[in-house]
């Protein structure tokens, strides 16, 4: 089988890195894997070492979506492809399009990883109107449509007026590998600092969705005894970056708080935290909750639409806490960093959600299709 994977760009994100790994998984089963890229001033990004060497890399050199349709459509007229995997809202839309002026026999599978009612409050310049009737009009005429949450799931369906039963939930899989061989990694090497007895890890993009002002604020709130012994490490990039940065300064937490930027393979520090911590005002998912467990790292979290809620069982495996309250999220820090965790608990949960079975639950729709 033929798979074409249509992605934005290859700079460090979760959804792209997603996708990769997939793509890997599926190379191994002996399918056919080629990469649509839209932004060709982002391809030579950060990800692009991690695409495999025998799929296909092709680049339209544009980041305008509204301009990629065209593009999309030739490309689906002179590659003969059997799926074409279209993520993220909207190009999706733009898909489903492409493909019916394509006349392609391509089959669309669309798939979502966000709550986009979340997002279009705060990034998508859209209407609600309008991001409704795209996904009402246009989902339906897709082949499949997944989501990586119930909730994210739950979104659409209301979004667009479509049946639950109409919507795949495939959960994301983890990116880290081999953890054990990370294990001997040197805590002063990656920046930890040995003077601080506790390490809190927040990883993610640097931009308004992640929230790291909350965590900065709530590291700031722990009590004298706490904070005085703790150091945060972001990783990340974005462009709050200049945001964060002031507001560590205010805060004289120059000395203990660091933004290192994006890594590819942030295993080394999953391993050597002692906490890790996501404080997002809203998730499609949140894997980073799967790769904190699978490194056994105790986690706090917002209780945010959607994902951490499902990953955590209702707080079973890490806390949970109200969004964009930093004094209750400094609270739970501070509880987590001084209490006991069964670690095994935590490493038994991750293995819910391996790249083997999401890469297949996605092969069994495509084999679906195509019957």
């Amino acid at each position: 089988m033929k798979i074409c994977i249509l992605l934005p760009s290859l700079v460090g994100g979760g959804a792209e890195k997603l996708h990769i790994w997939l793509a890997k998984n599926w190379i191994e089963h002996g399918h056919e894997i080629s990469f649509l890229i839209l932004d060709d001033h982002k391809v030579a990004g950060t990800l692009k070492p991690m695409i495999p060497d025998s799929s296909q890399l092709d680049v339209i050199g544009e980041k305008r979506l509204r301009k990629t349709l065209l593009p999309i459509t030739k490309y689906l007229r002179k590659e003969k492809v059997d799926i074409l995997l279209a993520p993220m809202w909207p190009m999706t839309v733009i898909a489903v399009i492409a493909r019916f002026l394509s006349r392609s026999k391509a089959k669309i599978v669309i798939s979502d990883h966000t709550n986009l009612s979340a997002s279009r409050q705060s990034e998508l310049k859209v209407s609600r109107l309008i991001l409704s009737l795209t996904i009402a009009i246009f989902y339906r005429l897709a082949d499949s449509i997944i989501t990586v949450s119930k909730g994210v799931r739950d979104d659409i369906a209301a979004l667009g007026r479509i049946s639950e039963s109409a919507i795949n939930v495939i959960y994301n899989p983890p990116g880290i590998s081999n953890v054990e061989n990370h294990r001997d990694y040197s805590r002063i090497n990656l920046g930890w600092q040995p003077q601080f007895k506790y390490k809190i890890l927040g990883v993610g993009s640097l931009i308004r969705q992640k929230n790291f002002s909350n965590l900065i604020i709530a590291f700031s709130l722990l009590p004298l005894t706490t904070r005085e012994q703790s150091q945060l490490i972001i990783l990340g990039e974005g462009i709050e970056r200049k945001k964060l940065e002031i507001l560590i300064q205010s805060l004289s937490l120059e000395d203990q708080i660091f933004l290192p930027g994006f890594v590819i393979d942030p295993a080394p520090w999953f391993i050597s935290a002692d906490l890790f911590v996501l404080s997002s005002s809203w998730e499609g998912f949140g894997i980073v909750l799967v790769e904190a467990m699978q490194s056994k790292l105790p986690i706090v979290s917002t209780n945010c639409n959607s994902g951490p809620a499902e990953i955590l069982n209702n707080g079973e495996f890490g806390s949970l806490v109200a969004c964009d309250n930093p004094e209750a999220l400094s609270r739970a820090i501070d509880e987590s960093l001084c209490c006991g965790h069964d670690l095994d608990k935590l490493l038994a949960r991750s293995k819910d959600f391996s790249l083997e079975k999401a890469g297949q639950d996605y092969l069994d729709i495509f084999s679906r299709l195509l019957q």
